[in-house]
């Protein structure tokens, strides 16, 4: 019984109250202040092992896109510097979307089913949330992370 109830608290992702998550000050920060968007740190990563997909992993002011294609081919990788306020930009977007709060519940996959994965850093804080790739479209909060990404990625503008 104990041994179950140490199981269940580990598998328990907390819903955080408005203003307790470590998270929260940083990123209010990066929304305001260039320097401290600059100390964002970020990974999101959707890759599955016979669909491919992406990862993009931000470090400073550099997004690195590597896709994957599907069936294992040789992987694309680009690098882009995004300015100060693209950085502010996607601060605004990870507060708003409050994405260090993890939504999705627990449950077992579906026959080839994946997770979309973010990892958000900053200020010594971090957080990790993750959605069915399926259902991406229909939470509607990872998905926008990963168009702002895509979009810089391919050179869109600011």
């Amino acid at each position: 019984m104990i041994r179950l109830l140490i199981l269940s608290l580990a598998l328990t992702t907390p819903t955080w109250a408005a203003g307790d998550h470590p998270l929260e000050a940083p990123l209010a920060a990066a929304t305001q202040n260039a320097r401290a968007a600059k100390a964002l740190g970020l990974v999101y990563d959707d890759v599955h092992g016979l669909y491919g997909g992406d990862r993009y992993t931000l470090a400073g002011r550099v997004l690195t896109h590597v896709h994957q294609p599907r069936g294992g081919q040789p992987p694309i990788e680009t690098r882009v510097t995004l300015t100060p306020i693209q950085l502010q930009e996607l601060a605004v977007l990870l507060q708003t979307q409050a994405l260090w709060d993890q939504r999705e519940p627990e449950r077992k996959p579906r026959p080839d089913e994946s997770r979309a994965r973010l990892t958000i850093t900053a200020d010594g804080a971090s957080a990790q949330v993750w959605e069915w790739y399926n259902d991406l479209a229909a939470n509607d909060r990872l998905i926008r992370v990963r168009a702002l990404l895509d979009r810089w990625s391919d050179g869109g503008a600011p």
